[in-house]
């Protein structure tokens, strides 16, 4: 199986290295080798890009906040709002991985929200806002479980939650 979102990138290599790429000093391990091999031979890069976008998506309508979209040094950005970096845990995982840095904590109005003490968690204090975005992660990865192939069952014998998600009161 050839791995098109990692061919592409892999040209992109030919004109500038990237601290994103697997270099020769990045492979000199036969551990480091295994990793890249399995990346290139597994969806797993691709499934990753699938769940990113499924939460830049949810985090972006949720929460009303556009993706952040400027260029940052040392990462590919596949597309708007993603970030890739040959980061460690990157390559150990098997399966998709996606980090999540929600909201721009420099953002004023964001900061405020962060900082109000106006939702509950187990009867403990904490602001709404992280609640809300709790609820924007949990459907993203339930949206992105249900594009998956191997739940083509019907509503009715689907494992995954109905209805509100728990995160909701």
């Amino acid at each position: 199986m050839q791995n098109k979102k990692f061919t592409e990138l892999a040209s992109q290599a030919q004109e500038k290295p990237y601290p994103w790429l697997f270099t020769q000093q990045s492979l000199s391990t036969e551990e480091d080798r295994y990793h890249f091999l399995r990346l290139i031979c597994m969806d797993d890069l691709e499934s990753s890009l699938t769940l990113a976008g499924e939460m830049v998506k949810q985090l972006s309508n949720r929460l009303g906040v556009p993706p952040f979209d400027q260029p940052m040094e040392n990462t590919l950005s596949p597309s708007c709002g993603i970030y890739s970096r040959n980061l460690c845990l990157t390559r150990l995982v098997k399966g998709p991985i996606c980090y999540g840095e929600s909201l721009v904590q420099n953002n004023e109005e964001e900061l405020l929200k962060l900082s109000r003490n106006d939702g509950e968690i187990g009867g403990v204090p904490c602001p709404k806002r992280v609640l809300e975005v709790a609820e924007a992660y949990f459907e993203a990865i339930i949206g992105y479980l249900k594009g998956r192939a191997f739940l083509g069952q019907s509503e009715e014998s689907s494992p995954l939650p109905k209805g509100k998600s728990q995160f909701r009161s």
